[in-house]
């Protein structure tokens, strides 16, 4: 991340007005919120905003923009959103992407963290249906309450 100068204000775009920033995040609302969290930090606006993601190989996977969208890095019109913080899920389709991740996680060793945390308790671990249907109606409880404050 970095702030350069804002020609609309007589500054060159050439001259860095916030230092650069290089942070490891792990999915794109990660690098959303820590792009957003800069620009609040240097007091940066639209124009003075330069926000990059790049792979572990340093490969540009994409770009954010100063509202903290998340995007392929084609420009124009060939660019795709690939994340949007303001976006609400619906519950479906929410519980939909739960069970799928659900699945994937039977077969790895993650239901002692779940336990850990309160999600689901020893007795489940053999009953992966009951301990997904805690972890959904947990993660749903979440979600549900997010929308709530957005909404209210």
């Amino acid at each position: 991340m970095w702030g350069v100068g804002n020609p609309d204000f007589g500054q060159s775009p050439f001259e860095l007005v916030a230092p650069v920033e290089i942070v490891a995040v792990c999915d794109f609302a990660e690098a959303s919120a820590a792009c957003r969290a800069y620009i609040a930090e240097h007091e940066l606006g639209g124009g003075n905003w330069r926000g990059e993601v790049f792979d572990n190989r340093v490969d540009l996977v994409a770009t954010v923009s100063y509202n903290g969208r998340v995007w392929s890095p084609e420009s124009g019109a060939d660019s795709k959103l690939l994340y949007d913080p303001y976006r609400i899920v619906d519950q479906q389709e929410l519980k939909d992407g739960v069970e799928e991740a659900v699945s994937l996680m039977d077969d790895c060793d993650v239901w002692g963290w779940l336990e850990e945390f309160g999600i689901c308790a020893a007795g489940d671990y053999a009953d992966p249906g009951a301990a997904s249907g805690k972890l959904l109606n947990h993660l749903l409880a979440d979600i549900g309450a997010a929308n709530r404050v957005i909404y209210d």
